[in-house]
């Protein structure tokens, strides 16, 4: 099986103290430089570098974060994503690819995980974009638990900041919460207590909005917008804290 690194020992703040790390990538040497720059944070890694690794890994004990190339030698961490997500545990998902098209990406977001290409991402900004997955993780988690009210939307929603950008009314976003969940219009309006008419309606005034002309561009768009602002927005204000830091 793969190797495990303890925390290094820093005199810096170690955001990650104690948080476990499942690092999934075959290349030992990115996988070492991962968890050189994790376990300083404070994390305990442990690296597996093929599928059944990482699998038995997953069986044995419970990650705040798992950061997995879609390419390994024994089959596709994509696979493995799956896996996790449909899992009661909270557990962060990065997923590294240098070939990851839109497709992969919605699909991969919606499941919870924080997709992006490695050439992407400055080796400094790894911690940040740990810590995003994980509260990503967090409020999934919070938003999967029922309500108290038969049918209500969950309060915490991961659609939100694509909402306020194209500024849907407050039914519109519980719509589109459920829409891009893969909900169907006839459960959105069981869900809502509204008719299914009146989702349709909500829905193609959604599509105007965005200017997009089925409900497939439409979720594809918020896919694509939310993976990016999510990691911009975390990354932005690390290289911002860097910087005062460094005057």
């Amino acid at each position: 099986m793969g190797a495990a690194s303890e925390p290094a020992d820093s005199g810096d703040a170690r955001p990650l103290l104690g948080k476990r790390c499942l690092i999934v990538e075959d290349r030992a040497e990115v996988a070492r430089a991962e968890a050189k720059i994790l376990g300083l944070a404070g994390a305990f890694c442990f690296v597996a570098r093929t599928l059944a690794e990482a699998r038995l890994a997953v069986s044995r004990a419970q990650w705040a974060v798992a950061l997995v190339d879609l390419a390994l030698p024994d089959g596709s961490g994509g696979d493995l994503v799956r896996e996790i997500a449909s899992r009661e545990e909270s557990t962060g998902l990065l997923v590294y690819s240098g070939f990851l098209d839109d497709d992969e990406s919605i699909e991969f977001y919606q499941l919870g995980a924080l997709p992006f290409h490695k050439e992407d991402l400055d080796a400094k900004d790894l911690v940040v974009v740990v810590r995003a997955a994980m509260a990503r993780a967090s409020r999934l988690r919070l938003q999967r638990r029922p309500t108290r009210a038969s049918g209500m939307v969950a309060k915490c929603s991961v659609t939100a900041p694509f909402a306020r950008r194209f500024r849907f009314t407050k039914r519109q976003s519980e719509t589109f919460d459920l829409l891009y969940a893969g909900i169907a219009p006839k459960e959105i309006a069981h869900r809502l207590g509204i008719t299914e008419w009146t989702v349709k309606r909500h829905i193609q005034d959604m599509l105007r909005k965005c200017h997009v002309a089925n409900k497939c561009e439409l979720v594809a768009l918020a896919g694509r917008t939310l993976a990016g602002e999510s990691l911009i927005a975390e990354i932005a204000s690390a290289r911002l804290e860097r910087a005062e830091r460094s005057r």
